[in-house]
């Protein structure tokens, strides 16, 4: 084979790895038409425009397709400027694989032409506020520019909180892992669950990612079969775990030495067009089976949205409950392990 043949396609090869790995680096970043009263259409268009041809250019964010992003729009019937809020914001970057969703708006604030865009972590939800003035309708470009330079300063703020904050997570979490030579208890979990303005589906999303932690974490677990006596027998399942003691002779007769008993709920929180957003809690005690003591209770709040509102309660049910056994399997096993 030709050597310089050779030596050139490599040296294309790596070029394109290269540039492929730029890209890759790069933040995605998905921007929405600007709204702006009827006497700024014109400003708001080139505002817009040099706004985002200026981002184009940028070595740390790449640009969401107008098209792409008109479409996702459509999907989820999100199309007036004032329907989208930080929840659909981020069913839309999950669409369209953007890190980041942002819309602003070109208005007059007093004697200042403001325009102000909101930039949503599709993440967290967390919304924060870039900025440019307009002295008069001559500085649109000017503003534009100005506008873009903020937005990717915010942006790359974002991001370096973001790692830091995963830094600290991760620390966090590695300082509860749960030592190898502790002992662990015999468990068996119990967590009813219901959504406000909903009959009880069983369909135990709490339970089984609380249960889902503890086998991760080499726990021995007894299934309840809570959720197979509630599909078998509703009428008397409810007795059998209508309140701590019941629930505690019920473990204890099953070979476990601890209960994780607790309820969760779920509850409609805001629509955005087809789209559901919903708030959820969960709570739970570890009791001691062979003498009913709680030795630990906990809870935790989260929230998420779906196109079904049911979906929606379920997962964030399901957040919520991985919030709480962050922390609430390790804290566990010290008490398990503390000198009774």
């Amino acid at each position: 084979m030709n050597i310089r043949f050779v030596f050139c396609f490599t040296v294309l090869l790596l070029a394109s790895v290269m540039t492929q790995a730029t890209l890759s680096a790069k933040t995605v970043v998905a921007i929405s038409e600007m709204a702006a009263s009827p006497d700024f259409s014109a400003e708001q268009q080139i505002i817009s425009d040099v706004m985002q041809a200026e981002l184009s250019m940028s070595e740390n964010i790449t640009l969401v397709d107008r098209k792409q992003l008109e479409g996702a729009l459509k999907e989820i019937q999100l199309a007036d400027q004032g329907m989208i809020s930080p929840e659909s914001a981020k069913q839309l970057g999950k669409i369209v694989g953007a890190k980041y969703f942002c819309w602003g708006k070109l208005s007059k604030n007093g004697d200042k032409n403001m325009v102000i865009v909101k930039v949503i972590d599709v993440e967290t939800t967390v919304t924060k506020l870039a900025y440019a003035q307009m002295q008069d309708k001559n500085d649109a470009v000017e503003a534009g520019k100005a506008l873009a330079v903020n937005l990717e300063k915010l942006i790359m703020n974002f991001n370096a909180d973001k790692e830091k904050e995963a830094k600290t997570l991760a620390d966090e979490k590695a300082k509860k892992e749960i030592p190898a030579d502790l002992k662990r208890p015999v468990v068996t979990v119990i967590i009813p669950e219901m959504h406000v303005r909903q009959a009880m589906l069983i369909d135990p999303a709490g339970e089984t990612e609380i249960v889902k932690r503890l086998i991760d974490n080499k726990f021995k677990v007894v299934d309840s079969e809570y959720t197979v006596m509630m599909r078998n027998d509703p009428s008397n399942a409810p007795g059998i775990f209508k309140d701590k003691k019941t629930a505690t002779d019920f473990a204890a007769k099953k070979g476990a030495d601890v209960l994780l008993y607790g309820e969760a709920i779920s509850e409609h929180g805001a629509t955005v067009g087809e789209f559901k957003g919903c708030r959820a809690r969960i709570e739970l005690k570890a009791i001691r089976t062979s003498d009913g003591v709680i030795i630990l209770s906990d809870s935790a709040y989260a929230g998420d949205t779906d196109l079904s509102e049911a979906v929606a309660g379920k997962k964030a049910i399901q957040k919520a409950a991985q919030k709480l056994a962050d922390t609430f399997l390790f804290q566990l096993v010290q008490k398990w392990n503390e000198k009774k």
